[in-house]
C-alpha cells in the first residue's frame, strides 16, 4: 500500500513538473505580445490553466512551440469539439494563450 502511494505521489509530481515548464513566465510578455498583441500576463496565466486541466485529459500536453499560430488555428477547432469545450470565453483564453507562446 505504501508503494501504491509513494508511486501515485511521484507520477503526480512529475506530471506537474513536466506541465509547469510550459506556464508563461513575466519576462516571456513582451514576445507572447508580439504574437498576440493585447495579451496580458493574468490572462495568458489563465489560458496555460485550461490549457493544462483540460488538454492533458486527453493527451500529453504539446510545447506550444511544437506548433506555429496558424497550426494552433486549424487544430483547436477540432479538439474543442472533441473534447466538448463550449465555454467561449475559456476557449479565447486557450487560444490565445497557446498562439503567444507558439513557434515563429
Amino acid at each position: 500500500m505504501k508503494n501504491i502511494i509513494a508511486t501515485l505521489c511521484l507520477c503526480t509530481f512529475a506530471a506537474c513538473t513536466a506541465t509547469s515548464k510550459f506556464a508563461p513566465a513575466a519576462d516571456e510578455l513582451p514576445a507572447m505580445q508580439s504574437k498576440m498583441p493585447g495579451i496580458s500576463f493574468d490572462r495568458a496565466i489563465q489560458g496555460y490553466k485550461l490549457y493544462a486541466t483540460n488538454c492533458s485529459n486527453c493527451h500529453r500536453l504539446h510545447n506550444p512551440k511544437e506548433y506555429t499560430a496558424i497550426e494552433w488555428k486549424k487544430i483547436l477547432p477540432e479538439m474543442f469539439d472533441k473534447a466538448k469545450f463550449k465555454n467561449e470565453e475559456n476557449q479565447t483564453l486557450l487560444r490565445n494563450y497557446v498562439i503567444a507562446k507558439s513557434k515563429n
